[in-house]
C-alpha cells in the first residue's frame, strides 16, 4: 500500500488539531485507560479504609505508587512495536502533538487517582493525633481547614502527589527502552529507591559513618534534614533526565517508518493512537 500524499497527512492533522476532535481524543484515551485507571484507584483504598496507622498510610502509599506506574505503562505498551514490515512516517509537528495528546489523559487520570487517594486519606484515615508526641513521631504535615473540625495531617497526599510526578516522568522512557512494561515498572522503583540510598551515602559522607546514631538517616517529611533534601533533588533530576529522553524516543520513533499493514479505511479503536489512524 503506498503511503498517502502528504497533503493528506496535514489534511488529517489539522482535522485533529480542531476542538472537537481533541475532545474526542481525550475521551478515547480515557476509556483505554479505563482497567488500569481503575486499579491505580482502587489499589490504596483497603490500607486507607482498613489499617488506620502510620504503617496503613505507608503501604497505601507504596501501592498507590504500583497503580500509578502500572497506569503509565499501560498507556506506552500499544507503543512497543515490531520492526516495520509497511511503513508510512509521519512529521515531527504530528509526532508533538501525539506525545501531548498522549501525556495530557494521563495526567487528568492521574490526578483523579490522587483526589480520591487524597479524600479517603484525610476521611478516613487522619491520626487525629495533632499536638501529641505520637502525631511529632508519625512526622506529620498538619493543615487546619475551615472545611474540617481538627487538623488533617497531609504527608501521605503530598508524598502520593510526587508519586505520581515521578510515575508520569520515568515510566515511558523505560518502556520505549525495554519494550517490557513490567521492567519498565520494576527499573523505575527501583531507581526511585535508589535516590535515597545515593542521598544516604552524601550523608555518610558529610557526618560520618555514624550518621544513623546521629539521627541522620530518619528522613523527616515533616521537618526536613539533609537526606529529604537530597532525596528529593536527585529525584528531581532523574525526573527531569528520564522525561526528556522518552519525550525524545517517543518523537524518534514516530517520525520513522512505523507499522501500517492496516487497511487506510479501518475504523480507529478505543486508544489508539494519533499516528495509527
Amino acid at each position: 500500500m503506498n503511503p498517502p500524499a502528504e497533503s493528506e497527512l496535514e489534511r488529517i492533522d489539522r482535522q485533529r488539531t480542531q476542538p472537537s476532535a481533541r475532545g474526542q481524543s481525550m475521551v478515547r484515551e480515557l476509556r483505554y485507560l479505563l482497567l488500569p485507571w481503575a486499579i491505580s484507584i482502587l489499589l490504596p483504598l483497603p490500607m486507607l479504609l482498613f489499617v488506620h496507622s502510620p504503617m496503613g498510610r505507608s503501604r497505601a502509599l507504596n501501592v498507590f505508587f504500583v497503580g500509578c506506574l502500572i497506569l503509565v505503562a499501560a498507556s506506552f505498551r500499544r507503543d512497543i512495536r515490531p520492526p516495520s514490515i509497511a511503513t508510512v512516517s509521519v512529521g515531527l509537528a504530528a509526532a508533538r502533538r501525539a506525545w501531548r495528546e498522549r501525556m495530557l489523559p494521563l495526567v487528568v487520570a492521574l490526578f483523579v487517582a490522587f483526589a480520591v487517594f487524597t479524600i479517603a486519606c484525610v476521611l478516613f484515615n487522619n491520626p487525629n493525633n495533632f499536638g501529641t508526641p505520637q502525631g511529632m513521631e508519625d512526622q506529620g504535615i498538619w493543615w487546619r481547614a475551615f472545611v474540617f473540625e481538627a487538623p488533617r495531617d497531609f504527608a501521605a497526599p503530598l508524598l502520593a502527589l510526587m508519586t505520581i510526578v515521578a510515575a508520569i516522568s520515568i515510566v515511558p522512557y523505560f518502556v520505549l527502552a525495554t519494550r517490557k512494561p513490567f521492567a519498565a515498572i520494576v527499573f523505575t522503583a527501583a531507581l526511585v529507591g535508589s535516590m535515597k540510598f545515593l542521598g544516604a551515602i552524601v550523608v555518610v559522607l558529610i557526618y560520618g559513618w555514624d550518621a544513623d546514631e546521629q539521627g541522620r538517616l530518619g528522613m523527616p517529611w515533616n521537618d526536613p534534614d539533609l537526606l529529604v533534601w537530597l532525596f528529593w533533588g536527585f529525584s528531581a533530576v532523574l525526573c527531569l533526565s528520564c522525561y526528556l529522553l522518552g519525550k525524545r524516543r517517543f518523537l524518534r520513533e514516530v517520525t520513522t517508518p512505523f507499522n501500517a499493514m492496516l487497511p487506510a479505511a479501518a475504523p480507529a479503536q478505543d486508544g489508539q493512537s494519533l499516528l495509527e489512524t
